[in-house]
């Protein structure tokens, strides 16, 4: 009896440890980075992912199959997966080289203009504000004729011809593909507008004059006059810019008026920033009622109203910005002009016409200097450096 009872023990020692080596096997199994539960929740968001993968690439061949020339239209590649897939797609952004496309998910993609996924050129080192060895490719010695001003801005008073300035260029803007928006110092020659003439064709003249003297041409960079929605951009990120402006008296409502109805005639033909060309009547049109949409905005330019982005866009005061607005002359008429930075710094306006038609009113003769902004692809290889004014960002190639 005593054998049997110390078999009887030792069996069941034996099979304890058994037990309990299992136990740790399954415990181990369960646990750790690579456990079965660890497992299965990769293999399910390893499916999610290829799901979401397949409707970018199935909204893609659609596009471009639905295109006379086989080509990827952002917009259209857009439109497709925000109608078809609005339950499970957050936002298709296509302000880049690439399109963003974002799941409700979290998980983000970017489709280059060919319809293939890449993956985002990494800017690590380099910040909203710093500054990039930037230059352009037309030579210095390349002038933008004051004839051409004399003729479309409405001003006699741009006497001298525009020449090339050795700007500094600072990031403007780091887009999520890895694009960049910079923008130059201001330039040292004032531009004049003045008018009805100087409302029609302010904001193509701006960008005549950036693309002629600031673009690089070989690498497929066109420069162009920093416009309202770089400001915006970094407004719409800022709850309290966004609030700040529209709360701005009056922002955003029609106001109509029976006389005084005069407009310079770019104004009924516009519909939105995108400037046809050159229009040369310098005379204003009236016609009926003028109904008046309000878009002026006074906002200070800082911090609070938008973010980093104050950084570049306040390094350089008194410059023109590439937009136009209406506002209302008390009761009695409308203003129309060109947005304007000033020294405070604040975004504000210089006004070109009333719609009184008044001689004196339509006569008002304004000057400001520029900004051009330029884009760099997402391929472009940058060193980051101190990214100063001595040590700037090194562009190895565009």
């Amino acid at each position: 009896m005593k054998n049997n009872s110390g078999i009887t023990v030792i069996a069941l020692i034996i099979i304890i440890a058994i037990m309990l080596i299992l136990a740790t096997i399954s415990v181990v199994a369960l646990s750790g980075d690579n456990s079965l539960i660890n497992k299965a929740g990769e293999a399910k968001e390893d499916a999610a992912i290829k799901n979401e993968k397949d409707i970018i690439n199935l909204a893609v061949t659609t596009v471009m199959n639905n295109n006379e020339f086989g080509e990827l239209v952002a917009d259209d590649l857009a439109a497709e997966l925000n109608a078809n897939y609005e339950d499970i797609i957050d936002n298709v952004d296509t302000s880049s080289d690439s399109v963003q496309v974002k799941f409700k998910s979290g998980r983000m993609y970017l489709v280059s203009t060919d319809g293939s996924l890449i993956q985002p050129t990494d800017r690590t080192g380099i910040e909203v504000g710093s500054y990039v060895d930037y230059t352009p490719d037309v030579a210095s010695t390349t002038v933008y004729p004051h004839s051409t001003l004399d003729t479309y801005s409405g001003s006699t008073n741009n006497s001298a011809d525009i020449t090339q300035d050795s700007l500094n260029w600072q990031v403007l803007r780091i887009y999520p593909d890895g694009s960049l928006d910079l923008i130059g110092s201001k330039t040292s020659q004032n531009i004049y507008f003045r008018g009805a003439l100087g409302y029609n064709n302010g904001v193509y003249l701006m960008d005549d004059i950036c693309r002629t003297l600031y673009s690089r041409t070989g690498a497929d960079i066109t420069a162009r006059s920093v416009d309202l929605e770089d400001f915006d951009y970094w407004l719409e990120k800022s709850e309290g810019g966004v609030a700040t402006r529209n709360n701005y008296s009056d922002y955003g409502k029609e106001k109509t008026y029976s006389s005084n109805n005069k407009y310079p005639p770019f104004y009924k033909t516009q519909k939105n920033e995108s400037d046809p060309g050159i229009l040369t009547d310098n005379n204003y049109t009236e016609d009926g009622d003028l109904i008046v949409k309000m878009t002026y905005y006074m906002i200070d330019i800082n911090e609070n109203n938008y973010l980093d982005g104050y950084i570049p866009l306040t390094s350089s005061n008194s410059y023109w910005i590439g937009s136009r607005f209406c506002w209302k002359n008390g009761e009695s008429s409308a203003i129309f002009g060109l947005r304007y930075v000033d020294n405070n710094p604040r975004l504000t306006m210089k006004h070109k016409f009333y719609s009184s038609g008044n001689s004196y009113l339509n006569n008002n003769d304004y000057n400001g200097y520029l900004r051009p902004v330029v884009h760099l692809k997402s391929s472009a290889k940058i060193t980051p450096r101190a990214g100063t004014t001595s040590e700037k960002h090194h562009i190895e190639n565009y």
